[in-house]
């Protein structure tokens, strides 16, 4: 909430999700992100050691992430932050459309299954980084609603989590059946 009161904080909260409002209990349960820490130790596997969500490394989600930290608290607005996840997406999807001696019009459309996959894997990525994989409001609006303090802490511990998780493992810690399999 940082500096705003919880009749200001609420009716941010109402005003983006009012189509889903029922009754305050549902409410709550839906939004309850809003109002408490979230916690990444119950990570979901899709970012668990060196995983991938929909073909994108879990290491190029906390990247594309962290490319939020570039906008400003004056800046800190629904709009610049769509403007800014898109950049990530595009930017993404740019440099993963490959090299090959394809026509052009495949290279195209490899680019725009790459930008959809991205998209998609970067959305659920923010979505659980933020508000622990719970439905709500779209991302920009999520963020400009949390602060730019709280999302930005949120964020960190997420990709702290992602990298915990990536780092090598040490043979002690594989399973039997991975160690196995490796020789």
């Amino acid at each position: 909430m940082q500096d705003r009161n919880l009749k200001d904080y609420l009716a941010l909260i109402l005003r983006i999700d009012a189509k889903n409002f029922s009754t305050v209990e549902d409410f709550y349960q839906r939004n309850a992100y809003f109002f408490r820490p979230v916690s990444h130790s119950g990570l979901h596997p899709i970012y668990d050691h060196n995983s991938s969500i929909h073909g994108v490394p879990s290491v190029n989600l906390v990247r594309a992430a962290n490319l939020i930290l570039e906008v400003d608290t004056e800046s800190w607005d629904a709009t610049c932050l769509h403007e800014k996840i898109a950049e990530a997406i595009t930017s993404h999807a740019t440099t993963d459309a490959g090299l090959d001696d394809n026509p052009l019009e495949v290279k195209i459309k490899q680019f725009h299954a790459s930008q959809r996959a991205f998209s998609k894997a970067l959305h659920s990525y923010l979505r659980w980084a933020l508000a622990e994989g719970m439905p709500g409001p779209g991302i920009g609006d999520m963020l400009t609603i949390l602060g730019r303090t709280v999302a930005l802490s949120r964020l960190s511990d997420a990709a702290n989590s992602v990298r915990e998780r990536s780092a090598p493992r040490c043979e002690a810690e594989v399973p039997q059946s991975e160690a196995i399999a490796s020789r």
